[in-house]
Parts: structure tokens; C-alpha cells; sequence
């Protein structure tokens, strides 16, 4: 069999930028590969680690995430009621059970109609009841009681690009920034909404703006080099997930993204190893950091400990061509034809008409 240089990919389809449970979401973490939007890299989880505002970051229109939430958070939003006094613990799984969420959620705006926490998990429960228009509207009238509340746009634009008006949700982002310019969650609405519009250039502005004005956020490089990334702007991205890495060396999006950049532009292998290792560490369940791990031993001759991290990284995504191509290409380093076969039709069959499917019959034609 020939020695395979590089797997080149094809470039994913667009998809929303709101849900994150499933496992291919976020075109801002992807890159010229299948799998490059994988839940274990979220948007969310490199740019904005506040529970309270990811709390719709999760899939929308999936029950199980707003239920665990609201059972979280529900015993908090009672305490500030005074639920909790005298030692009496209001227990969340009782509230959703007897229908008492919603209005204790009310009552709190009504205490505090600033609460943007609160309105969250409302427009999360009132999701949850497939009431998404419904959520809109409650938003929208709790922002007529606190214009100034910058937060409440950003769950506006998220809530408006879920449900497909982006033209509505960039004009809500757009106004949270105004409120508040050094909210880095509005500038996260901003992204997702330009993105959904079918325009993450004028994105790719936004966070260069972003990261100029705030130089020490390496949630914000590691976006812009994603956004960098998808745009086919390489040596950009890598320069911004240099940047981050800089700041917090041990940020594993951006080591991982950096390191297979780094092995697909023929760049120093030790040091794409080194980095790639740094993403397992900080990933260790993640496919894509095994995957990434797996092609840099492949590169350097390590085909054993390639097919141990793919074949766990196929069992987490096995519906990701770039793993089964990889998988493919180290069975057949392997001497074992058979499942090098098997694997590179996988691959594909996953992703018809883009590079990927190319190598792997070029691959099999050689095998056969």
C-alpha cells in the first residue's frame, strides 16, 4: 500500500448555532472535516462558562437539558423567595412534578423584574412546552419592564435564531452589545445569528474587534480561530489559537485545532504531538482528541497507538468519516485488510462527493 499523505476534507454544511446536544452543531468549531463540530467542543464551552448563561446553549427543543436545569436552579430561584427558611428545603424535582416551576419563576420577576436568570429558565420551560414563540413573546415583555438589560437580549437573539428569524436576532444582539460593549455573551449572540444569516465574515470581524479590545480573553481567540478555520483562512486561525494558547496553555479547542492544523500544513510533528496530547488531557472522552491524537501517531509511524484511540474514538462517533477513514488507513498500515476495507467504505458511504470519500477509494482501489 503507498504511503497517504494528509486527509484532506470537504467542507460540512451550515447548521444551527444554538443547540449543542447533538453530535454535529457548531459550524464555528468546524473545519475541513467532517467531524470538526462535535459536541465534546462546543461554542458555548470555550466562549462563555457562566451556567446561567448557557443555560440555552443546550438544545432548544430537547427536554432532558431545561428539565435537569430547572431542577437545578429551581431551590435557588425559592431561596431568594424565602422558600428556603426555617431550614425547609423546597425541593425542584416537587415543583416541576406539581406544575409549581413556571409560577415560581414568575413570582420572582415580580420581586425582581431585572432577573435575567430567572426569565431564562422561564423561556427554557416555556421551550420545554413547545412553546417557543410563547418564550419570544415573554421575553420581549419582561425587556419592556428592564430596557437595559443587555443579558435579556442576548437570551432574545438566542432564542430568535432557534427559531430561524437571524434578521430579528442580529438586530437583538446587535442592541445588547449597544447596552453593554464589553459583554462578551452579546458578541456570542452576534456570532451565532451572523453565522445562521449565512455571513460569519462579518463574525470574523467582530471577534478580531473583540480580541483587540480585550488581548488576555482566550475564550475569544479560541472563536475567532474557529471562525478563522472555517473560512478556510488557516494561518489565521493558527495565529489566534497561538494566541490563546499563550494565555492559557492548556486550552484544549485550541490545542487540538491547532495541532491537526499543524500536521495538515506539513508542520513539525513533535510539537503537533505535544499539542495534541494537551487537547486529550483537557478532553479525555472527547473522539475528536483522539482522533487528532490517532492521525499524529499514524504520521509518525505509531500505528498501534493510532488504532487504539480510533477504534474508542469510533465507538463514541460512528457515524464520523474522518475517524472511519483514519481507522481505515491504520488497519491497512496493520496488514489487515479486511477491516481496512470495511472502514473506508464507511468513510465513504458517510461523506459522498467531498475529499474524504475520494482518498477512501482511492485507498481501496489499492487494497483490492
Amino acid at each position: 500500500m503507498r504511503e497517504s499523505g494528509k486527509a484532506r476534507r470537504s467542507r460540512p454544511a451550515r447548521s444551527s448555532l444554538v443547540g449543542l446536544n447533538a453530535r454535529v452543531r457548531h459550524p464555528l468549531v468546524s473545519r475541513e472535516r467532517q467531524r470538526r463540530k462535535e459536541s465534546a467542543f462546543p461554542l458555548a464551552q470555550c466562549v462563555e462558562p457562566d451556567e446561567q448563561v448557557l443555560l440555552l446553549d443546550v438544545d432548544l427543543f430537547s427536554p432532558a437539558p431545561v428539565a435537569l436545569h430547572l431542577q437545578r436552579e429551581l431551590v435557588h430561584v425559592g431561596a431568594a423567595l424565602g422558600d428556603l427558611r426555617d431550614g425547609r428545603r423546597h425541593h425542584a424535582d416537587d415543583a416541576l412534578d406539581e406544575g409549581d416551576g413556571v409560577p415560581l419563576l414568575e413570582q420572582t420577576l415580580v420581586v425582581n423584574p431585572n432577573s435575567s436568570r430567572a426569565l431564562r429558565l422561564l423561556a427554557s420551560a416555556l421551550v420545554f412546552e413547545k412553546q417557543p414563540a410563547k418564550a419570544i413573546s415573554r421575553v420581549q415583555e419582561q425587556i419592556a419592564k428592564s430596557p437595559q438589560n443587555s443579558d435579556m437580549y442576548d437570551l432574545l437573539a438566542d432564542l430568535q435564531t432557534a427559531t430561524g428569524d437571524s434578521k430579528s436576532a442580529l438586530a437583538s444582539a446587535e442592541k445588547a452589545m449597544q447596552l453593554n460593549p464589553a459583554d462578551g455573551a452579546a458578541v456570542v449572540s452576534y456570532t451565532r445569528a451572523e453565522v445562521t444569516a449565512g455571513d460569519p465574515a462579518k463574525a470574523v470581524l467582530k471577534w478580531q474587534q473583540w480580541t483587540k479590545d480585550h488581548p488576555t480573553d482566550v475564550r475569544g481567540f479560541t472563536l475567532l480561530g474557529s471562525l478563522q478555520e472555517s473560512q478556510g483562512d488557516r494561518n489565521g486561525a493558527m495565529d489566534s489559537y497561538k494566541k490563546a494558547l499563550a494565555i492559557q496553555p492548556e486550552q484544549p479547542v485550541a490545542a487540538n485545532n491547532l495541532a491537526f492544523l499543524m500536521v495538515e500544513t506539513g508542520q513539525n510533528l513533535d510539537v503537533a504531538l505535544s499539542l495534541a496530547q494537551i487537547a486529550r488531557r483537557g478532553a479525555p472522552n472527547s473522539p475528536s482528541t483522539a482522533d487528532t491524537l490517532a492521525w499524529i501517531y499514524y504520521q509518525k509511524g505509531n500505528y498501534d497507538s493510532a488504532r487504539d484511540l480510533l477504534e474508542e474514538a469510533i465507538k463514541a462517533a460512528p457515524n464520523d468519516a474522518a475517524i472511519h477513514y483514519h481507522l481505515g488507513m491504520t488497519y491497512a498500515k496493520l496488514s489487515n485488510s479486511t477491516d481496512a476495507v470495511t472502514h473506508l467504505k464507511k468513510a465513504a458511504a458517510l461523506a459522498p462527493n467531498t475529499q474524504t470519500a475520494k482518498d477512501a477509494d482511492k485507498e481501496l482501489a489499492l487494497l483490492s
